[in-house]
């Protein structure tokens, strides 16, 4: 469409010999897109929204949520969709919107935005299951994001009726579903309504069990977390004790395969460190550390295999080969 060809003519256009370059970065990409958006008068209205809201989400995506707003405000002002198609599209983007406007302090602004989302799903895609509860989880990140906890709290649970309805949720439901439990449970902990957090922490927990997608761990560590909080918090210590001696002995086979790599491996030439007939890196002993707590049952995160001098770095995960009579941090 016009939108999309004006972008990759601006973006090749960034560029000498139109060839895009590493030396040029997203930030550059942006800034001469946006300069040459704003020098041509003759665009048609509709493509130059289009182009505002697809600027507007590169920024967002870059961090830079300042310029995202600058970009989002005017691109989805007035906004009317043709079809379905353009409504559930816009409800997206009325959604990204509203994120941006509560990371830039603009708290009501963003609930409208959320709302609008939700309405448009609403009205176009009425019998969508799905599309009703992401629209619901939406507008209830947002509530949450601006401090609404209470209105939060009860879309979430809204969002979760439907959602856990569902007879074969996607991946894209699936990852809806865990991420309203965990954003309930983190609402429902700020107002310390913790024999709540604690009811939804394990359902969420076995959600994700059972759906046995890999994509969920993290939030499963989240929900984790959460339930240990709501424990904590209700003096049920017996509960918590469980819970970090199962971590514990989880870390401890990760740590025990790390060990066995280690002891197993040989010193070869210039000190390069090899097993299994190649050399061992940093990578690859992360890699058997990792596999060892997930078949332990657990979710391995951030695992640091730091040799020499990256030892010495508390900041540094590891990378490259390590060598022996060198000190490796695990």
């Amino acid at each position: 469409n016009g939108a999309m060809e004006f972008l990759e003519e601006a973006l090749t256009g960034a560029t000498p010999q139109h060839m895009l370059d590493s030396k040029f970065s997203l930030k550059d990409l942006l800034a001469y897109a946006r300069k040459l958006l704003d020098e041509e008068r003759n665009l048609d209205p509709q493509v130059r929204k289009a182009v505002q809201r697809s600027l507007a989400i590169l920024y967002a995506t870059s961090g830079d949520y300042v310029d995202s707003e600058a970009m989002y405000t005017p691109g989805m002002q007035d906004v009317q969709p043709y079809n379905r198609k353009d409504a559930l599209d816009l409800a997206v983007h009325f959604s990204n919107y509203a994120g941006v406007l509560a990371a830039v302090g603009r708290p009501k602004e963003a609930v409208t935005a959320a709302d609008n989302a939700l309405q448009l799903r609403k009205r176009y895609a009425p019998d969508d299951t799905f599309q009703q509860a992401a629209s619901q989880k939406n507008l209830a990140d947002v509530q949450g994001m601006v401090g609404d906890l209470a209105a939060s709290a009860s879309n979430y649970e809204q969002s979760l009726r439907l959602l856990t309805g569902l007879a074969a949720p996607d991946e894209q439901a699936r990852s809806t579903t865990i991420g309203a439990y965990t954003g309930l449970c983190k609402v429902l902990i700020m107002q310390n309504l913790h024999p709540r957090a604690l009811q939804f922490a394990r359902q969420g927990l076995t959600y994700a069990t059972k759906q046995g997608d890999p994509s969920l761990d993290q939030d499963r560590v989240n929900l984790l977390l959460d339930k240990s909080i709501a424990q904590r918090a209700l003096g049920q210590f017996d509960g918590v004790e469980a819970d970090m001696r199962q971590a514990i002995a989880i870390t401890e086979a990760g740590m025990a395969r790390g060990v066995e790599v280690l002891r197993a491996a040989k010193i070869g030439p210039k000190k390069a460190l090899r097993w299994n007939g190649a050399p061992l890196t940093s990578e690859i002993l992360r890699a058997e550390i990792d596999s060892a707590i997930l078949r332990a049952g657990g979710v391995p995160a951030n695992t640091i295999v730091a040799g020499g001098e990256q030892a010495c770095d508390p900041h540094e995960r590891g990378h490259g080969p390590l060598r022996g009579n060198e000190l490796v941090i695990l």
